[in-house]
C-alpha cells in the first residue's frame, strides 16, 4: 500500500500526462513510473561507473617512481599464504 501524499500525487498526474492512455488507472501509472525511474537509475549507475573508469584510466601511470620495483613482491610476502 503506498499513502497517496502530495508528492505522490503530483507524480502520478504528470504519469497521467505522459500516458494518457492509462491516465485513470493509478497501479498502472505507478508501475510505469517504477520501471522508467528504475531504468533511469541504473543508466545513471552505469554512467557513474564508465567515469570512474575513466578517471582511473586517466591517472593510470601518471606516478612512475612512486614504488620500487619490487613494492608489490615486498607487500606479498608480508601476507601469509
Amino acid at each position: 500500500m503506498v499513502t497517496e501524499t502530495p508528492a505522490i500525487a503530483e507524480a502520478l498526474e504528470v504519469a497521467a500526462r505522459r500516458w494518457p492512455e492509462v491516465a485513470d488507472d493509478r497501479a498502472a501509472l505507478i508501475k510505469k513510473l517504477l520501471a522508467v525511474g528504475s531504468a533511469t537509475v541504473a543508466s545513471g549507475m552505469e554512467q557513474e561507473r564508465a567515469h570512474r573508469v575513466e578517471r582511473i584510466r586517466a591517472g593510470a601511470g601518471s606516478l612512475p617512481g612512486m614504488f620500487p620495483p619490487n613494492a608489490r613482491d615486498t607487500l606479498l610476502d608480508d601476507w601469509p599464504d
